[in-house]
């Protein structure tokens, strides 16, 4: 079980380098991204503060995806940005956190992305809870028979976001991440 976090998900409270550390991508990608606006800081008081660099632990997320998506999958940062927004959109971050942090069950989920006429198609799906695998009959036929035409990508979204947010949880408590392996 993970502890309660005395602070949300939302805030920012990563560094650069923590950002960096838990989304699992290095400095240089993430200087990047910023300057091309494929993944920005997170905002403090409503708005970007110039020169400051602060993340939460739900950007670490995104650039998780992203990451994962640009380096095993081939798919264009802008494109990777675009799947990671409506992932982290669809409200499954505050259920998985709730979860985590009481031990409980949680529904896992993946999302299915696929080429589709040079554009990025996707498709969130539910998992089964007590399998872990994803369940097809989770959507509609219609919403993923598109996608059954092309090849496409299962990305185990719960088990990302708890590998980050377990990373995450380490770095701002002062543990050793490594033991939370």
């Amino acid at each position: 079980m993970i502890r309660k976090l005395p602070f949300s998900v939302k805030d920012p409270l990563l560094s650069q380098p923590q950002f960096c550390d838990a989304a699992g991508i290095d400095m240089t990608t993430a200087n990047n991204w910023v300057a091309r606006g494929v993944l920005l800081p997170t905002e403090i008081g409503g708005r970007q503060i110039k020169g400051t660099r602060l993340y939460s632990i739900t950007k670490a997320f995104e650039g998780k995806l992203i990451g994962e998506l640009v380096k095993y999958h081939k798919i264009p940062p802008s494109d990777a940005a675009k799947v990671a927004e409506k992932v982290v959109g669809a409200g499954w971050i505050g259920h998985w956190t709730r979860a985590f942090e009481s031990d409980g069950r949680y529904i896992p989920s993946f999302m299915l992305v696929a080429w589709i006429n040079g554009r990025v198609a996707y498709q969130q799906i539910a998992g089964d809870p007590s399998s872990g695998r994803p369940n097809f009959s989770s959507v509609e036929a219609s919403d993923v028979d598109y996608l059954f035409e092309h090849p496409f990508i299962v990305l185990p979204l719960s088990q990302l976001y708890l590998a980050v947010f377990k990373k995450c949880s380490a770095i701002l408590s002062g543990q050793n991440v490594e033991q939370n392996k």
